[in-house]
C-alpha cells in the first residue's frame, strides 16, 4: 500500500469509464467528450433495459413486468456500482484503490450496457445505429492504435531478456529483487 492515497468514488467512476471505453493508451483530459459519448450510449442501454426488460420464464403478467426490470437495472447498475462501493468503503480505512484495474470485474455489465444502447438505436433509427456503432469501434481503434503505435507505449516488460542477462552473470549467492 505503499504510496496509495484515498480516491473518491467521482475519480473512480471517471477512471472506470474512461478505462472500460477507450483503455489506458489515451489520456483522460484529451478524451472526455469521447468517454461522455460512451456514457450516453451506456445510459441509452439502461433506459432501454427499464423500458424493453429482458424476458424471464414464461410469464407475461403486469406484476411480472417489474420483476423483470427490476432484474435488467440489477444486472447493469448493481453488478457495476457494488464492486466500487466495496473498495470505496473499505477505502476509508485503508487506501486501496490505485487504478481502474480493481474495477476490471465490473466491465462485462458495461459493455452489454453499450449494447443494448446500440440495440436501442436501431429499434429507433437503423441508420443512427450504424453511426453510433461506427462512432464506437473506431474511438476503440484509436486507442488501441496508440497503444500499439505510440512511442510511450513501445517499451514493454522483456521479461525474456531480463532472465537471459541473469543466466549469464549469475553467481552463487545472488539475490534477485523483482519490482
Amino acid at each position: 500500500g505503499a504510496g496509495r492515497r484515498y480516491v473518491s468514488p467521482a475519480v473512480m467512476i471517471c477512471d472506470a469509464l474512461n478505462s472500460f471505453s477507450l483503455g489506458l493508451s489515451v489520456s483522460l483530459h484529451e478524451v472526455w467528450w469521447l468517454d461522455l459519448f460512451f456514457a450516453a450510449v451506456f445510459v441509452v442501454g439502461v433506459i432501454s433495459a427499464w423500458r424493453r426488460p429482458p424476458r424471464i420464464g414464461v410469464e407475461t403478467t403486469v406484476s411480472s413486468l417489474g420483476h423483470r426490470r427490476g432484474a435488467g437495472l440489477v444486472v447493469l447498475l448493481a453488478y457495476i456500482l457494488v464492486p466500487m462501493v466495496c473498495i470505496w468503503i473499505f477505502s476509508l480505512s485503508v487506501p486501496l484503490y490505485a487504478n481502474s484495474r480493481y474495477l476490471i470485474m465490473s466491465s462485462p455489465p458495461f459493455y452489454l450496457g453499450l449494447a443494448l444502447g446500440v440495440e436501442a438505436a436501431v429499434q429507433w433509427k437503423r441508420g443512427l445505429a450504424v453511426l453510433l456503432a461506427t462512432a464506437l469501434v473506431g474511438s476503440m481503434s484509436f486507442s488501441i492504435h496508440s497503444y500499439f503505435w505510440r512511442g510511450r507505449y513501445q517499451a514493454k516488460e522483456d521479461y525474456r531478456g531480463a532472465a537471459q542477462f541473469i543466466m549469464a552473470r549469475e553467481r552463487t549467492r545472488d539475490a534477485i529483487i523483482v519490482s
